[in-house]
């Protein structure tokens, strides 16, 4: 009794760090793609229902126009059931993220191995790795959804193993087609699940082989035939997996590349990514593998060739990295029979020490990444005051969600957008701002099937970025067909400048750089509202 006391306040106290890590240090929302997602959900409350679904792949985000829906139909409905508008409903379900990943990974970790002590450090090694804390820190991210679905989908797969029950199977089979709707990274779970049951046939053969030298017949022709129905529906799953997922990140094994490949795949894993390679090495040594070490080592080969594109790998084979490197920890935890009090205390305070390391670590990581944005950037990562206030005032100025605006800074137009609920051109929700007419839309099959695990068989072939068609030429003197177009067309009311950069634009990725037309529109006579941060004009 007094051990599941102690097991419960271990628990408890991971949740509660899980979730106090995710403790807001900036004033507003942050992030890149959350601000689309907020603008997806709030289109939702405002019209209810999904402006961009068009055909069942539409849910997927794997038609033309549309988005994966799934994360933006349960911000709006945490924002309508609870009240709350959908900035701190983002916040709301980062904290419901932090809670679940934790218990999540610890689950998943109590498939492996029955040791409290792994379940319980692989619960707080997940759920404060960097990689996890980057995308559920008041950031609504499809990709952080989808990896907090990872460690369930491989608890479901080895209890339906151990239970001998396929209804666990159904669940997990459920479970992917939910991240169908979250994010394309869904094929990493295509990836664990091939792997998964590899590892038990492997397993299986082990055993047989071993059934028969007790006596036993073994079924070659059953084996084999698994074994070539598996291969195939591998080939036909990582085949384009290599083919399609920028694998050309890195086409060399040099020195640099190692160096780099390292610090990146750390920063996501955090200061246990040094244990790793010792993980794998106790894994291969070890005599006895079950089916839990047969999957991760195979785990491991499938990973081994997709180490060059880190951008992906990194967050979709988190937790296969987290059970790894907890694999080497643990001998300098776990808890023998033979072990005195004092080796007890030793390993204790050891346990304690790196949790309390890697919520350190964590917890600097979140510093970290927040004071680089804000060095590095003319805007840092968040919406800053000044800019939610002049959001605030623009959407009581004119309160008509049909009046777009413009910006002489590209990475604005989401952030201002989110919380005046008006229209941009730089942001591709067409469908939602009626800048695409379905009518009009000519969809055609992709010639190449690779492709189609990016964003899904279907393009539509009079696609136009419009950005590039009317945002770009701004940075001369556009035609007066394009300031037309802009004006009655898109329905174009508002010019708001980043007024750290007057009379220039801040452009994609090649930075600040000298813009005709924005200089033009630069007249004081026409501001409507004014601070450290921002400009409101008419446009004209």
């Amino acid at each position: 009794m007094k051990r599941r006391i102690y097991e419960f306040m271990a628990i408890l106290a991971g949740l509660l760090t899980s979730v106090l890590m995710r403790y807001p240090l900036v004033p507003h929302e942050q992030g890149w793609d959350s601000f689309m997602i907020h603008n997806m959900s709030q289109s939702i409350n405002n019209l209810g229902y999904m402006k961009w679904i068009l055909h069942p792949f539409s849910y997927m985000g794997y038609y033309p126009h549309s988005y994966a829906s799934g994360i933006p139909v349960v911000l709006s409905l945490a924002s309508q059931t609870s009240g709350l508008d959908i900035e701190h409903s983002i916040l709301l379900f980062c904290f419901i993220e932090s809670v679940l990943f934790f218990l999540l990974a610890y689950m998943a970790a109590s498939q492996f191995t029955e040791r409290f002590i792994f379940n319980l450090f692989t619960g707080f090694a997940y759920a404060l790795s960097p990689g996890v804390i980057w995308f559920s820190d008041w950031t609504v991210s499809t990709r952080g959804a989808l990896i907090m679905f990872i460690p369930l989908f491989i608890f479901l797969l080895f209890k339906s193993n151990r239970e001998t029950s396929e209804k666990f199977l159904h669940v997990a089979l459920f479970v992917l087609i939910i991240t169908m709707t979250i994010h394309n990274m869904f094929v990493f779970l295509l990836i664990i699940l091939a792997a998964y049951f590899i590892s038990r046939l492997l397993f299986s053969i082990k055993h047989r082989v071993h059934l028969k030298k007790e006596g036993s017949t073994l079924n070659k022709s059953h084996i084999i035939g698994q074994a070539v129905f598996l291969f195939i529906f591998l080939s036909f799953l990582y085949i384009p997996v290599l083919l399609n997922m920028d694998f050309a990140t890195y086409t060399s094994l040099d020195v640099e590349t190692i160096k780099t490949l390292g610090f990146y795949y750390g920063a996501k894993v955090g200061f246990l990514f040094l244990f790793l390679p010792m993980g794998l090495f106790f894994l291969m040594r070890k005599k006895r593998k079950g089916l839990p070490e047969i999957f991760l080592i195979f785990m491991a080969l499938l990973i081994a060739p997709l180490v060059l594109s880190p951008y992906y790998v990194s967050l979709g084979f988190l937790f296969i990295f987290i059970m790894l490197c907890v694999y080497a920890v643990l001998p300098l935890i776990k808890r023998n029979p033979a072990d005195d009090e004092m080796k007890r205390r030793v390993k204790a305070v050891l346990m304690a020490l790196l949790i309390v390391s890697m919520a350190g670590w964590a917890f600097q990581s979140k510093i970290h990444l927040i004071s680089t944005k804000e060095e590095a950037h003319l805007n840092p990562d968040y919406c800053e005051d000044s800019l939610y206030e002049a959001n605030i005032v623009l959407k009581h100025i004119d309160d008509n969600t049909e009046s777009a605006f413009i910006s002489n800074d590209y990475t604005l137009h989401g952030r201002i957008s989110a919380y005046t609920e008006k229209p941009n051109i730089v942001d591709r929700m067409y469908l939602i701002n009626d800048y695409v007419d379905p009518a009009d839309m000519q969809i055609v099959r992709k010639h190449s099937v690779y492709s189609w695990f990016d964003d899904g068989p279907y393009e539509d072939a009079r696609e136009v970025v419009l950005e590039y068609k009317y945002w770009s030429p701004l940075r001369g003197t556009p035609s007066e067909r394009v300031i037309n177009d802009l004006k009655y067309k898109y329905n174009i009311k508002y010019y708001v400048e980043n007024a750290m950069i007057p009379r220039q634009m801040n452009y994609y990725n090649k930075g600040i750089i000298p813009s005709g037309y924005f200089g033009y529109l630069d007249d004081s006579e026409y501001i409507l509202y004014s601070n450290e941060k921002v400009n409101i004009r008419y446009f004209r």
